[in-house]
């Protein structure tokens, strides 16, 4: 996007801003890290390090599901998935795919984020512990479905992609409601509807809201995504866990 704007402007490399945005329809997700201000004050500089292994594993799962992973706001990461504006009978399951994608990859990053060492050794964090009993780190994820303006927005000195819609504002508004609902997943009714049955049939709808953004009541949805209800994943980094490897040892002796 940032550079088919760079190869329309008249001079040549630089940022064109009078080039108009293009009308999308896409699946919008905030993917929100939990308990973000007491992580911030209490790992300090490291917090750095904490939010690009979460990013890592974010922006991984999205590139191998189809999604773009568009901007980061500190705690936030928006992605989007675009999908075909008509639908008919030929392009119905086309359609129904991308939502069907954007909560198979939400499955997969929540799995990822639990299994992986790296991120798992947060949890033996004594400041964290006392702050937050039972902390475990995770993520929180609110999903729509809408209309967008895609293009680019900043100046000769920054350019940034962007969507520009009251959709993904929904979208925001979601992640920051799984705190108030205490669920760790809201999805919109614009999302289920456009979803395969096998998909369809595992959420659960909890409450019917009017949205700013939205001219009709949305309805909410969940799913359970437990720790133990995810896929088991494979954990490229468990190599790099002394005291995992000397488990696995023992076990070997043993046999």
């Amino acid at each position: 996007m940032i550079g088919i704007n760079i190869s329309t402007a008249d001079s040549g490399g630089d940022f064109n801003p009078k080039l108009q945005g293009e009308l999308v329809y896409g699946v919008y997700c905030f993917c929100k890290i939990a308990n973000y201000k007491i992580l911030c004050t209490l790992l300090g500089e490291r917090m750095i390090t904490f939010v690009n292994e979460i990013a890592e594993i974010i922006h991984t799962q999205v590139d191998l599901h189809q999604g773009v992973p568009n901007r980061n706001f500190g705690d936030d990461f928006i992605i989007i998935w675009k999908v075909p504006e008509y639908v008919d009978q030929k392009n119905e399951d086309e359609m129904a795919l991308m939502p069907d994608i954007s909560v198979l990859t939400m499955m997969k990053i929540y799995g990822k984020i639990n299994a992986y060492q790296h991120i798992r050794r947060y949890r033996n964090n004594e400041a964290l512990k006392a702050a937050i009993p039972g902390f475990n780190p995770t993520v929180k994820f609110g999903i729509h479905f809408g209309e967008s303006i895609e293009g680019c927005i900043g100046s000769q000195w920054k350019i940034d992609s962007a969507y520009i819609s009251l959709h993904v504002i929904v979208a925001k508004q979601l992640a920051a409601a799984t705190y108030s609902y205490g669920v760790k997943v809201l999805i919109s009714g614009e999302v289920v509807d456009r979803m395969s049955e096998s998909f369809r049939e595992k959420m659960k709808i909890i409450d019917v809201v009017n949205v700013n953004g939205t001219d009709k009541p949305l309805e909410l949805y969940t799913m359970s995504i437990e720790e133990e209800e995810v896929m088991e994943e494979v954990d490229p980094y468990a190599h790099l866990d002394p005291e995992k490897n000397e488990s696995d040892d023992k076990k070997k002796e043993e046999k």
